[in-house]
């Protein structure tokens, strides 16, 4: 992570791979957690298996 700032219930942050840099932001609700990666030119043919390994890996940082 290079970069994190929390504006509300929403930390927005930013991370380096493959060069290129990612947009995030997750936001935290009473039941559930909401997250946005905004992944730049090539990486976008990886949207799926970063989505799969988001929902895997996920709730676990909720426990």
């Amino acid at each position: 992570m290079t970069e994190q700032r929390w504006e509300g219930d929403t930390l927005h942050f930013t991370v380096q791979a493959m060069g290129q840099t990612i947009a995030s932001a997750v936001t935290v609700f009473e039941t559930n957690v909401h997250a946005v990666v905004d992944l730049p030119g090539i990486l976008g043919l990886f949207a799926s298996k970063v989505q799969d390994m988001i929902r895997k890996e996920a709730p676990k940082l909720l426990r």
